[in-house]
């Protein structure tokens, strides 16, 4: 496949080298769109990984012209960047063999990341569809910068770069289109603030890429990979919660308990604080086991609970659900009363067994979708007392997990979207944001927590 463009790679334009790659790509196919690069990456035999790139958009490593190529994309970006990146990395594939290409963040670029940056636009934005796009929101000869945002998102580009290629490869702009100007009207409009006007989003580019099956994006639980996500996850969680922690003392307990167990001197506190994190730590410990060794019930949630207090001086009343009724102050719902919570769990419980015997059946974000929709609907029952964030985002975790998918965490940085996602489902009944949120954070704990070649 694609050995006649490997010919004609160094004769022709990159709109030309991209087009000539889509017609082998789809052959009789109809395209649809937006165009998936992260499926032509494999498709052309080219594992790919996510990164925490600090100087690179990404990177090109193959050895020589007949070796086994691979790409590393940042982490970081946006995933219309992630995108652009693959398409950008493709172009290395089949023009560059042999070379290895580290493409930059910033920086004057040369002839070859020119053209390469050239044939990514063409392939997620081929000229004659965007021809078309273009003239369904035509005004007078022109577009707007609404219309090139609704364009941008049936492409699955960003709102600059489709601004950019309709500006100077199809002249369909209006007003003045230096680049100076262009970047100063750009932030006058405020794209971001708009596409949340328009309800536009990217999750459906975020179900594609994880649709991919790509073997990098599964989670090996190797116990470097254990330790780094328990020392992360257990560290940012506590914070979320309020308890007073740093990282250093998170990693002395969850080392000490891992190596000592029982004999620990961490058994023994009295202080809250490490209590807590101790608890968490073997939380954990047990959600990695679970995963791997039996079948899971939301009852098992029950379970979690008492191990999360299991150092606590006077664990006896844990592993029960609350007998009192709440509202979670920071939520726009009441709970669920304290009399209807054994009920809720056995339907949550049908759709866990429902969940599992689907799970090879249905698509990789069907499954984590799904698995977002128990998680909120956990966060509304709020069956205990106390604990229960930890407890919902551990089951969360230990349904992750049990489907080969990484585990993940919310930073000081990030926890406020999270929690604000959860609110926009009580109240606008909007998941996408939620979900969108959740496949970013499995990228981030992806590229911490495996080893890749680069």
């Amino acid at each position: 496949m694609f050995n006649s463009i490997k010919i004609l790679k160094y004769t022709i334009t990159p709109e030309e080298l991209a087009q000539a790659f889509l017609r082998e790509y789809f052959g009789e196919e109809k395209a649809v769109y937006p165009l998936n690069p992260f499926e032509m990456l494999k498709k052309v035999g080219v594992p790919f990984s996510f990164r925490n790139f600090e100087k690179y958009e990404g990177v090109y490593l193959q050895v020589d012209n007949d070796g086994p190529a691979v790409v590393g994309i940042n982490a970081n970006r946006p995933i219309t960047r992630q995108r652009f990146t693959a398409a950008h990395e493709l172009c290395h594939h089949i023009k560059d063999a042999g070379q290895d290409i580290s493409c930059l963040i910033a920086g004057k670029k040369n002839k070859i990341e020119r053209y390469a940056e050239d044939f990514a636009a063409a392939i997620l934005m081929p000229i004659n569809e965007l021809i078309h796009q273009v003239k369904r929101f035509d005004e007078n000869g022109y577009v707007s910068f609404e219309s090139v945002l609704r364009i941008a998102n049936y492409f699955g580009v960003s709102f600059e770069s489709c601004l950019y290629r309709i500006a100077y490869r199809l002249h369909k702009i209006e007003g003045d289109t230096s680049a100076v100007k262009l970047k100063k009207r750009i932030a006058a409009f405020k794209p971001k603030i708009k596409c949340q006007q328009l309800g536009l989003n990217d999750l459906k580019l975020y179900e594609q890429l994880f649709d991919t099956n790509a073997v990098s994006l599964f989670f090996e639980p190797t116990e470097f990979a254990k330790r780094k996500f328990q020392t992360e996850y257990i560290f940012n969680d506590s914070r979320l919660e309020g308890v007073d922690v740093d990282k250093e003392m998170v990693s002395e307990i969850v080392t000490d308990l891992k190596l000592k167990k029982q004999e620990s001197e961490y058994c023994n506190f009295t202080n809250k604080n490490v209590i807590e994190v101790a608890g968490l730590t073997a939380v954990y410990n047990e959600v990695f086991q679970m995963s791997r060794n039996r079948e899971i019930s939301v009852f098992d949630t029950l379970d979690l609970h008492r191990t999360l207090y299991c150092y606590a001086p006077y664990p006896e009343g844990t592993g029960h659900f609350r007998n009192t009724n709440n509202i979670v102050s920071e939520a726009k719902f009441e709970t669920v009363d304290k009399d209807d919570i054994f009920y809720e769990f056995v339907l949550i419980d049908e759709k866990v067994k429902k969940l599992l015997e689907d799970s090879e059946k249905i698509s990789t974000s069907e499954y984590i979708e799904r698995v977002l929709d128990i998680h909120y609907k956990l966060t509304t029952i709020h069956p205990f007392a106390d604990g229960n964030g930890r407890i919902s985002r551990a089951f969360l975790n230990l349904l992750f997990l049990k489907n080969n998918i990484p585990p993940i965490f919310f930073t000081d940085n990030n926890k406020n979207e999270y929690k604000n996602a959860l609110k926009e489902i009580d109240t606008k009944n909007n998941k996408d944001t939620f979900y969108e949120i959740a496949f970013r954070r499995i990228i981030e704990a992806n590229s911490k927590l495996m080893k890749f070649i680069i």
